[in-house]
């Protein structure tokens, strides 16, 4: 497998990586800009309304995008070195203390928050929120159990 870099990089520094697998070109987007996807799309779809809707809608939209310009057929299996961003899964559930209407789920960059209402919060792990979208009550995850 050959990876080439695209001839026409954008200003942003972000580029498209071309592998060659047999005949086919198969556009590949670095992981930051697949994130920044990630989070405009986020930003267009619908609230959900409960925790679990908004896990699923995270799942949903980022293996589209994943699915769309990663490059890399889905194995959670190896999440660790495939270079494709996979959803939170039940098993990195964590605890909020004294936020009971909150769920936490810790990826290898980033935790994600699903609020009772459908509240999603994604924020690095300085603390940095990446993405903030109101569950469809209106109400974001900061405003539960506050």
């Amino acid at each position: 497998m050959k990876a080439t870099r695209c001839p026409n990089a954008s200003a942003e520094n972000q580029f498209t990586l071309f592998i060659r697998t047999g005949l086919a070109k198969v556009p590949r987007v670095v992981e930051a800009k697949r994130l920044q996807m990630f989070v405009e799309r986020m930003r267009t779809v619908p609230s959900a309304s409960t925790a679990d809707g908004a896990l699923d809608l995270v799942a949903r939209v980022l293996n589209r995008v994943e699915d769309e310009h990663s490059g890399v057929e889905s194995n959670p299996d190896a999440w660790k070195d495939d270079g494709r961003m996979y959803p939170p899964k039940e098993d990195n559930r964590r605890e909020v203390p004294n936020r009971p209407s909150l769920r936490r789920y810790r990826s290898a960059k980033h935790n994600t928050f699903a609020g009772s209402n459908g509240a999603i919060r994604i924020q690095d792990l300085e603390g940095n929120i990446l993405l903030e979208k109101a569950g469809s009550d209106g109400r974001k995850v900061g405003d539960l159990d506050a």
